[in-house]
């Protein structure tokens, strides 16, 4: 599956894994680096130009896609303000940013209750009982915001977002033919925060945003790779249970 007999399209799918993997990362940090006036931009203006782009080129991102698309460009603009307004001193603040992500956890959840991956849905259930407390979400002395989830956690979360990617797909669309694509967006963020994982969830929050602008946009090769061929169920059960495995412990 993973190094299936593709050929030379599977050697350009690797490549294009760490290919992506460098760009992302590097505009990643050239926004973490950025004033509050780019990420704007960048997070406000560029998604309602690009839905007039996809409007006007004839492409029809599905309701998923949109959902996407905004709820994560949203969630680079909650990450913004805390870092540069005084948003971050409201009583709401800090527990606005935890909901955010769980409620995107919760969202996956209940979609994975219609597959068969019960470990992942175990997972993930975990994942929210064991979410940090709002109070640790904070902005650092560099402006940069940080939630200290823990590195085990960002870990398990990492394995039950794969598996989630691998394990599921759009309706009509085959199961895990996004793993690719997944790989890239969990990988970026894991590089960025260089073991610190206070640093995981505003590189993620940047990271996945601009990600899912660009492959709604160019959703072709060589911009995009789908990997249809890769879905194995009992590799899909693997990576929930190695999720799930902490939270037993």
């Amino acid at each position: 599956f993973f190094f299936g007999p593709q050929g030379k399209h599977c050697e350009m799918l690797w490549v294009w894994i760490v290919g992506a993997t460098a760009i992302l990362g590097g505009a990643t940090l050239a926004v973490e680096r950025a004033t509050l006036s780019i990420c704007v931009l960048v997070f406000a203006v560029l998604p309602l130009l690009l839905t007039a782009h996809w409007h006007v080129a004839g492409l029809e991102p599905t309701l998923f896609e949109y959902a996407k698309v905004y709820s994560t460009c949203l969630g680079s603009l909650y990450t913004s303000a805390f870092r540069f307004t005084a948003f971050r001193d409201w009583q709401s603040a800090r527990p606005i940013g935890f909901c955010i992500l769980f409620i995107n956890m919760v969202e996956a959840i209940v979609t994975e209750l219609h597959s068969h991956l019960s470990l992942n849905v175990a997972a993930g259930v975990l994942l929210l009982l064991t979410q940090a407390l709002p109070r640790l979400i904070t902005r650092h002395s560099d402006q940069s915001l940080k939630y200290d989830l823990g590195l085990v956690w960002v870990m398990s979360y990492t394995f039950w977002n794969f598996a989630f990617i691998y394990g599921t797909g759009p309706p009509g669309e085959p199961v895990g033919q996004w793993a690719a694509f997944g790989i890239v967006h969990l990988l970026t963020p894991l590089l960025i925060m260089r073991g610190d994982a206070a640093r995981y969830l505003q590189a993620r929050a940047y990271s996945l945003a601009l990600l899912m602008m660009v492959g709604v946009t160019f959703d072709r090769e060589p911009f995009v790779y789908l990997v249809p061929g890769w879905y194995v169920s009992w590799l899909a059960q693997l990576v929930g249970a190695v999720a799930s495995a902490p939270g037993f412990t």
